[in-house]
C-alpha cells in the first residue's frame, strides 16, 4: 500500500469501542439508533470511492449465551435491523445516542454531538 496514495490512521479501541459498564451506564437496548460505513459495490468511482452510509436500530441485545458460529467460536451477538446492500459485510457498526438524551431516570451528560461508540462488526 502506497502512502503517497493512501492516508490511514490507527484509532485507539478504548477511546471507540463501547464497554460493558457504558452499555449498562447508558442503558443501551433495543430500539437504540446504529449506522454503520460500508462501500456500495456496484457504484464505485473512478476518481473517488466515498464510503455510504446506512442506518437502523438495535432488535436485540445479546443473552448471557451467546451465540455459536459455526466454526465453534461462541461470540456476543447483537442483532441490529437495518436496510443494508451488497459491500456492507464486516462494516464497523456504531451506536448514537442523540444529544442530551433522556435514558430511564437519567439523562446522560451530553455534548452537542451526542455519544458515538463502535458496537461492532
Amino acid at each position: 500500500m502506497s502512502r503517497a496514495v493512501y492516508k490511514q490512521a490507527l484509532l485507539p479501541w478504548e477511546r471507540l469501542a463501547i464497554t460493558k459498564e457504558q452499555i449498562d451506564e447508558w442503558r443501551v437496548g433495543p430500539g437504540d439508533d446504529v449506522f454503520f460505513l460500508g462501500r456500495f459495490r456496484y457504484q464505485e468511482g473512478r476518481r473517488r470511492n466515498l464510503p455510504t452510509a446506512r442506518f437502523g436500530n438495535i432488535a436485540r441485545m445479546p443473552l448471557d449465551e451467546g451465540v455459536i458460529h459455526p466454526r465453534g467460536i461462541k461470540q456476543e451477538s447483537f442483532i441490529v435491523e437495518a436496510r443494508s446492500l451488497s459491500g456492507f459485510s464486516g462494516s464497523p457498526v456504531f451506536l448514537f445516542i442523540a444529544p442530551f438524551a433522556f435514558r430511564g431516570d437519567q439523562t446522560l451528560p451530553g455534548t452537542a454531538t451526542g455519544h458515538v461508540a463502535l458496537l461492532g462488526i
